[in-house]
């Protein structure tokens, strides 16, 4: 039974031994399972996944920074802080127009 399984199995590797392009494809897939089996592909493709998301956040990280880098230069001029005082705390500068309106309760 034994010395049956392996003559089988010597004949059909004599037999593919004569075909180079079988050999290649059968190595060929036996490697492929190997990296599906190991995990070797996922782990490939998850590093390629998480270096796009990163790649992504570094682009929108490096803008925010550049938009804060136009804000503090902007908050350093005397003008565009009087702005924003008016603006916010609802202030009056010098020369400006104030209307004041009655409720009609």
């Amino acid at each position: 039974m034994l010395r049956g399984l392996f003559a089988s199995i010597a004949r059909l590797v004599s037999q593919l031994v004569h075909q180079p392009f079988q050999v290649l494809s059968l190595c060929l897939a036996t490697v492929f399972v190997g990296l599906v089996l190991d995990g070797t592909l996922f782990r490939l493709w998850s590093l390629h996944r998480d270096s796009e998301t990163l790649s992504y956040k570094t682009q929108s990280i490096s803008q925010e920074a550049d938009s804060l880098q136009m804000k503090i230069i902007k908050a350093k001029d005397t003008e565009f802080i009087g702005l924003q005082a008016r603006e916010r705390f609802e202030l009056a500068g010098e020369g400006d127009l104030i209307f004041v309106f009655a409720d009609e309760d």
